[in-house]
């Protein structure tokens, strides 16, 4: 979906990014989380095309 290959590219330029690697937060439990997570752009965009097809 093009949209979330835009989105990809904005995560791209986070401030938070290594190496040219995108670094995320992510939810364990209710009020737990896990950061510095390095997830791929195939992760990524399974992920934002899952929610742009709710």
């Amino acid at each position: 979906m093009e949209h979330s290959a835009t989105l990809l590219e904005y995560m791209l330029k986070d401030k938070k990014n290594q190496n040219g690697k995108i670094n995320c937060t992510l939810l364990s439990t209710i009020g737990q989380f896990n950061i510095d997570n390095v997830c791929t752009n195939d992760e990524l965009l399974e992920g934002l095309n899952y929610y742009a097809s709710l």
